[in-house]
């Protein structure tokens, strides 16, 4: 028979202390897991709240945010231009085809 846990409850502190170290690579989920004794469930959910909109659990101020932002407008921009050439490429394809036909 297992021993029973009272719930405990943790400061924002600590929540944005766990969820920090694990965002910056410092420690994983599996070893925060074990070094704290939180459930796996517990961390995944203070890390959805902080990829959520509420950013409650933002350490590094609005900085982090605008950086963030930044780089996920790079990532479409990419994106953007490579479905682009892929686009022109399959018209090309299709041009082509229609050239020996």
């Amino acid at each position: 028979m297992s021993a029973i846990h009272p719930r405990r409850r943790h400061t924002e502190e600590f929540k944005q202390k766990v969820c920090a170290d694990i965002r910056s690579g410092t420690i994983g989920r599996r070893e925060a897991s074990r070094l704290y004794r939180l459930s796996d469930n517990l961390i995944h959910s203070w890390l959805a709240r902080f990829e959520g909109g509420a950013r409650v659990y933002s350490v590094s101020g609005p900085q982090t945010s605008l950086t963030m932002q930044k780089q996920f407008e790079d990532k479409i921009a990419f994106l953007e231009r490579k479905v682009g050439q892929l686009v022109m490429a399959i018209d090309e394809r299709s041009l082509n085809r229609a050239r020996r036909r």
